[in-house]
């Protein structure tokens, strides 16, 4: 999904329209990848595969909320500046 263009004919500039439900998705898909590099790093020191998914679980649930938040604001300072 596409928002507005502005600009002239040559200088068209169009800027996609993100979603709530896409703002999840990227959250959730990233945070994945940041929880399973969280897990092995922790796993790699600790050697203690219990403590790794713990720290991971919590880890997983508070930064999606947070990327999620970070992206919502960003948004909203992309349609103050442009």
């Amino acid at each position: 999904m596409y928002g507005y263009m502005e600009g002239t004919m040559t200088e068209m500039a169009v800027y996609p329209v993100e979603s709530h439900a896409r703002t999840w998705m990227k959250s959730i898909s990233w945070r994945i990848l940041g929880t399973l590099t969280t897990v092995g790093a922790t796993f790699s020191i600790t050697n203690n595969f219990n403590i790794a998914t713990a720290v991971g679980a919590i880890e997983l649930v508070a930064k999606i909320f947070l990327f999620y938040m970070h992206e919502r604001l960003w948004i909203k300072i992309s349609k103050v500046i442009l």
